[in-house]
């Protein structure tokens, strides 16, 4: 049985920007939101 090889890690960009929603305009950082659960929705309308 082979192991699989071992990615190296990757850490996270900073969210950068006031635009988040419910933040109330303030900055938000990533080391505030470690050990919750985040639901990010990606989402876009296309072109018509």
């Amino acid at each position: 049985m082979s192991v699989a090889p071992r990615l190296p890690r990757v850490r996270a960009s900073e969210l950068l920007g006031r635009g988040w929603l419910n933040t109330g305009g303030r900055m938000i950082t990533l080391a505030e939101l470690r050990g919750k659960v985040l639901l990010l929705d990606f989402w876009t309308l296309p072109a018509v």
